[in-house]
């Protein structure tokens, strides 16, 4: 599942608000995080490739909730996905569910 949560951290004195792009894996419960300072297209695609990376493999269906990253339209109980989330489908084969946040 990946989801993104927001954090202020102090550096070199200055306060920061970023934005954390967290992935938890459905049987084991591990997770990854990686810090960004925007929550854009960009940073869901590279957020995705690194934890792929380091994971050594692909989930074969990821969750993600209805972010704006990652869908374009809603059509009834459907979603049209934005093209980046297309491009990562059939890059890295996975399949998208989509969940309604809590």
């Amino acid at each position: 599942e990946f989801d993104w949560g927001v954090l202020t951290l102090w550096i070199g004195g200055v306060r920061r608000r970023l934005h954390m792009a967290v992935f938890t894996l459905d049987h084991s419960n591990m997770r990854k995080a990686y810090l960004f300072s925007r929550e854009d297209t960009l940073a869901l695609m590279e957020a995705n490739r690194n934890c792929f990376r380091e994971l050594g493999g692909t989930p074969r269906v990821m969750a993600y909730d209805n972010m704006r990253t990652a869908v374009k339209k809603f059509l009834g109980r459907d979603r049209e996905h934005t093209d980046a989330l297309l491009r990562m489908e059939v890059h890295y084969c996975f399949t998208p569910h989509f969940c309604n946040p809590r």
